[in-house]
């Protein structure tokens, strides 16, 4: 059976695509670049997990390697936000 959200023929296009010529690169190295590129792109973990065919957290965080750039960018994106709030709506902690 098809993990959710990976058909037959996008698995089968992957494993032409890897036995066409990728030297040194294991199909499993595929799961883990797509996880980390969905990651990277803003997919959540439950979703990437979902598209893996994960049934635990874990399993899709070990797959995930985020890169300093996208956890920058959403801090940046909070601190602007944070920011461009006027201290007038801003609410005592």
């Amino acid at each position: 059976k098809d993990a959710p959200g990976l058909s037959a023929s996008n698995i089968a296009r992957l494993k032409d695509v890897w036995k066409a010529g990728l030297v040194n690169v294991r199909l499993h190295d595929l799961r883990h670049s797509f996880a980390s590129f969905a990651a990277a792109n803003g997919a959540s973990l439950y979703v990437i997990g979902k598209a893996l065919g994960h049934t635990q957290p874990s399993t899709t965080a070990r797959y995930a390697h985020l890169t300093n750039d996208p956890v920058r960018q959403m801090s940046e994106g909070v601190a602007a936000a944070i920011f461009a709030t006027p201290a007038s709506k801003q609410s005592d902690p």
